[in-house]
């Protein structure tokens, strides 16, 4: 590497050394340019002034207002979803989002028939209802104990390349269980490393399909471009894969993981597909961006180490430094972000509780209910047609939409709907329950989604996104294993209606811990 290089990299190295967040105490660089107010972290796009603003423009300047991003005081506000309704149906159907969408249906169908079939599978290995909780709970092992590590790294990476890498991986892993199953090496103890290595790669590729769709689309259009995703994911995995997988495994144990393994491949393909057709937003400093200023960080350390003859261990050292204080930076700013730190506590409290039915679901329905695979199956699919015509409430979003509400309704029906087919266990009572507890899901989904994205630094998004993660995925595997706990100490019905009373208390707590701490966004 010839000097003019090493000196370009330096100075590369150092103007980016220049752009810190605030809440690190470093430089504000970046965020020193005309329309944005470090100090009070408010942020607005003004027509004569967008050249250095980090806000994607489509062509032409808009103007976009983005109000009271890190503090609120006063009364409650509202995210004005405005600009949102007036979003072109041809941006749409045209968009990125939509092909990003196309491929999440197929990917996501794949997870449904997988969960259904997986959770029929484990019932013929297992001899009580802890057992099938705990292969349920070592599933959520990867999402409570890596997503902070995966949120850095995805800061930092390809989101595009990581889809298309995990959904290779995860084919050949199904395609491995398959093999298994047929040679007749089925156990409970395998069961349980398939669902922690899958569980792993399924984070990778959860985080990945949420924090890409900033990097294709516009702020204005956050709200239904994850709504969009959310929807298709709920039809994938919600209202076709369950049945479907439930149906198969049925006919042959093998058949639902062999045709998933296909499906994957093919999907996979298309996602190369799209990460070579450069879809990204120019505008931003988009993913691939890190990812190729990551390599170029990499080469320059390399580089370092070389010039000063300094062991490889010191660069190691180097490395694992700064990747901690990224784990940090993501902690520091998710506590001073009131909306963060509320939806830690509330949706811990909803995973806790929540889970708990969901590990010993399958075990209610043969037990309470006296039915199989194809009803546990065909219960989960009411739940998500039940999201997805909640998710049709979208097309007459009004212009304001206030978290807050749209939060304490959502945990308010889940809260109610959850307790009732405990008190009354009956397949008809859990299918109308089911369904309206679906019905808002998908709203609350696109809304929380929308008010992250636009309160959240980008450059910080994937470890706030990780904290966030983090603390739900505790409650979640901790309400996976209770579950089990509690139906074998009592009857799985009461863990219903205990799981019911435990979401009310979470309604509560949102309605009293968002009335402060929503933002808004305007289209002029």
């Amino acid at each position: 590497m010839d000097a003019a290089t090493v000196a370009h990299m330096y100075a590369a190295h150092s103007e980016r050394r220049g752009s810190r967040h605030p809440f690190t105490g470093d430089s504000l660089a970046r965020l020193s340019t005309p329309g944005i107010d470090p100090t009070s972290a408010r942020l607005y796009c003004s027509k004569e002034d967008t050249s250095r603003m980090p806000m994607r423009r489509s062509g032409t300047c808009r103007t976009y207002q983005i109000l009271s991003l890190y503090g609120w005081t006063g009364s409650t506000r509202y995210l004005n979803t405005q600009g949102i309704s007036l979003m072109s149906a041809r941006t749409l159907v045209r968009g990125p989002i939509v092909r990003l969408a196309a491929v999440s249906l197929g990917s996501n169908i794949v997870d449904g028939i997988r969960v259904a079939a997986f959770a029929v599978l484990t019932t013929a290995y297992a001899d009580s209802a802890l057992e099938v909780a705990l292969v349920a709970t070592v599933a959520t092992l990867p999402k409570a104990f890596l997503s902070i590590p995966i949120g850095v790294m995805l800061d930092r990476w390809s989101k595009l390349r990581t889809l298309y890498l995990v959904n290779l991986a995860r084919a050949l892993i199904l395609a491995g269980l398959a093999v298994a199953l047929h040679l007749g090496a089925g156990s409970i103890l395998l069961l349980c490393a398939f669902a922690l290595f899958f569980g792993t790669l399924e984070e990778f590729y959860d985080a990945a399909s949420v924090l890409i769709v900033p990097d294709l689309t516009e702020p204005n259009e956050y709200l239904k471009s994850n709504a969009t995703v959310r929807w298709v994911q709920e039809l994938g995995n919600g209202a076709i894969g369950p049945f479907v997988g439930a149906t198969l495994v049925g006919w042959s144990t093998t058949t639902p993981f062999t045709l998933s393994a296909g499906i994957l491949l093919i999907i996979a393909l298309a996602l190369h597909s799209l990460q070579r057709s450069h879809v990204l937003m120019p505008d931003q400093s988009s993913a691939e961006g890190q990812h190729d200023e990551s390599r170029q960080e990499n080469a320059r350390e390399e580089c370092a180490a070389k010039v000063n003859n300094q062991p490889k261990a010191a660069t190691i050292e180097t490395r694992t430094r700064t990747f901690m204080k990224e784990l940090r930076d993501g902690l520091v700013v998710t506590w001073r972000n009131p909306f963060a730190r509320n939806i830690v506590a509330v949706f811990g409290i909803w995973n806790l509780f929540g889970w708990m039915p969901e590990s010993i679901l399958v075990v209610y329905v043969i037990e309470a209910l006296e039915g199989g695979g194809d009803t546990y199956g065909l219960l989960l699919a009411i739940t998500s047609v039940g999201a997805l015509v909640g998710g049709l409430a979208l097309l007459v979003t009004p212009d304001t939409v206030s978290v807050r509400w749209v939060t304490v309704l959502a945990l308010g029906v889940y809260a109610l709907t959850l307790a009732v087919p405990g008190i009354w266990p009956s397949f008809w009572v859990a299918a109308v329950a089911f369904f309206v507890q679906g019905i808002p899901l998908v709203l609350l989904s696109g809304a929380l989604a929308a008010q992250i994205q636009l309160t959240i630094d980008r450059r910080f998004l994937g470890r706030v996104y990780a904290v966030i993660g983090t603390v739900v995925s505790l409650g979640t595997t901790v309400g996976l294993a209770l579950g089990g706990v509690v139906a074998d100490l009592t009857s799985t019905p009461f863990v219903f209606v205990l799981g019911g009373v435990g979401i009310g208390f979470a309604a509560l707590i949102s309605a009293l811990t968002f009335s402060s701490t929503t933002a808004s966004i305007k289209d002029d």
